[in-house]
């Protein structure tokens, strides 16, 4: 399996080994939650195992994981709800092409098939928190325009553009004040400004919202 990927700004993530890794585990099927466990056993901290009928958000602040991998199952046993809004990357394990399409609609960062290795698996794992989508192009074909039913109410002004891009980046406040030399207390009123428009609680979930909606280029 060959995975290409690009970037997707989670600005606010720190940058973990594999060892680090913090691994929520997603499945109805209580082997595979089993199987994937062991595959990760010593390679990743596992924080906890669930069969995804509690609220992903509920769970989530349960176990406080860096990232989710959840397992859909060959005939989508596994019902994937929208996780834009968890703040934290999801890897989904699909069976088929068809099956990837529908997962991709949810806003996951990475797509593998479900016969991926276990170096594969892990390697998308650190990817995806890593600021990158990772997708098999066998399974996806067309991953930078995902379903978003989100549409801006008032068109972003040309200085807006150019704090979201910085803030896509990573940059603070500071930072983006000295390459666009503003003050700090603009840049904050321009941030502000962005999160309402996008309609976002944090400047990760404006980054993600802008690049669904084209205004960042991947």
């Amino acid at each position: 399996m060959g995975c290409d990927c690009f970037e997707e700004p989670w600005s606010c993530r720190t940058i973990l080994s594999v060892n680090e890794l913090r691994v929520l585990l997603i499945a109805a099927d209580p082997l595979a939650r089993a199987a994937l466990a062991g595959m990760l056993d010593g390679e990743c901290e596992i924080v906890g195992r669930e069969d995804g009928s509690a609220e992903w958000h509920t769970i989530v602040d349960l176990h406080d994981p860096d990232v989710i991998l959840c397992d859909v199952g060959w005939q989508g046993s596994l019902d994937v709800p929208d996780v834009r809004e968890l703040g934290i990357p999801v890897v989904a394990l699909v069976g088929d092409d068809e099956m990837a399409e529908t997962v991709w609609q949810s806003g996951v960062q990475g797509i593998i098939g479900r016969s991926a290795t276990q170096q594969q698996i892990i390697q998308t794992l650190q990817t995806v928190t890593h600021n990158l989508i990772v997708y098999d192009p066998n399974l996806l074909t067309n991953p930078i325009a995902p379903a978003f039913n989100f549409e801006l109410v008032e068109p972003l002004t040309e200085r807006e553009l150019e704090v979201l891009t910085l803030m896509a980046q990573g940059l603070t406040n500071r930072a983006i004040g000295f390459e666009l030399d503003i003050s700090d207390h603009t840049v904050k009123f321009h941030v502000n400004s962005l999160l309402t428009k996008l309609n976002a609680q944090s400047r990760t979930e404006a980054a993600v919202r802008a690049t669904r909606l084209g205004l960042l280029t991947v």
